[in-house]
């Protein structure tokens, strides 16, 4: 389905090695803050020692999947990890680039962090009529998509797409906990697939790369066949209430009781529905 991606699994540079051949100080209290998952370094030997030349990059949410990611969006034949270090080498303009995103952090749901996660087998057959008992699903054009019974709805997102056409099996999963127990569960109808990734990306990097690349990028080809049209009067309730918290904001910003009455009979908000909504912005905002 589309570009072949692959996970990256070792990067033959680690971070200590990095961090005492540096010795900067922004390094060190940035490690001492515990919030880098990565380092950006232009790294040069002059013939008598490694030094760094030009800017840092300190990653808060890319990891060397994420930039794997990037490499095989920039260059399509782009196969394993010796092939990045050759593509930087010719072009290090779009890995520089990447600094755009440097600032993004991670996302969490509670305890899970929002990671895209994927996996790809080929299926000749599958049992449809057995998972219809257990899963909620769709068919749309030789295409299923079952949904997870307990882990199908935010934030994980659990999902499995079978194409009976092409013989394609796909797991899908917005978090860790989501993949592998979706293909656990998936495995108890008699199967043995891994639960082995072949793409794990951070949403951050999807929007980093497309901005860099311009470029819309589908990650999943499949999941826009079952993305129904907006209600157009589900359209104008959420246009009334984004109206409605556009003019409350300035007043709580300004840490004052803003008139919620008034405001709502201006964007035709219900009253309750207009006092639930700031409530809940002024418990979030402590």
């Amino acid at each position: 389905m589309g570009t072949k991606r692959f996970m990256l699994n070792e990067i033959d540079i680690t971070y200590k090695p990095i961090k005492s051949l540096l010795k900067r100080p922004q390094i060190t209290s940035a490690d001492m803050a515990g919030w880098v998952l990565l380092w950006s370094n232009l790294i040069g030997f002059n013939g008598s020692c490694w030094q760094s030349y030009g800017p840092i990059g300190a990653f808060r949410c890319f990891e060397p999947e994420d930039i794997f990611f990037f490499a095989t969006e920039n260059n399509p034949e782009i196969e394993d990890e010796t092939d990045i270090y050759d593509d930087v080498e010719n072009d290090p303009l779009p890995y520089m680039m990447l600094l755009s995103g440097a600032s993004f952090p991670r996302t969490f749901h509670e305890k899970d962090e929002m990671i895209i996660m994927m996996a790809e087998h080929e299926l000749g057959k599958l049992d449809t009529a057995r998972m219809k008992k257990t899963y909620k699903y769709e068919f749309d054009t030789g295409v299923y998509r079952f949904r997870h019974k307990d882990l199908g709805e935010p934030p994980h997102f659990a999902e499995v797409y079978f194409d009976e056409n092409k013989g394609i099996l796909l797991f899908s999963a917005m978090t860790e906990v989501g993949f592998h127990n979706l293909i656990k569960d998936f495995n108890t109808y008699g199967y043995n697939f891994p639960e082995v990734p072949y793409l794990r990306v951070r949403p951050q990097m999807v929007m980093t790369a497309e901005g860099i690349l311009n470029k819309n990028i589908q990650v999943n080809e499949y999941a826009g066949m079952f993305h129904k049209d907006k209600d157009p009067e589900d359209s104008g309730v959420l246009d009334n209430l984004n109206e409605f918290i556009a003019l409350v904001l300035p007043d709580l910003n300004a840490n004052r009781m803003p008139d919620i009455a008034e405001a709502a009979r201006k964007t035709g908000v219900d009253l309750d529905t207009a006092q639930n909504l700031v409530d809940t912005i002024m418990k979030k905002r402590g």
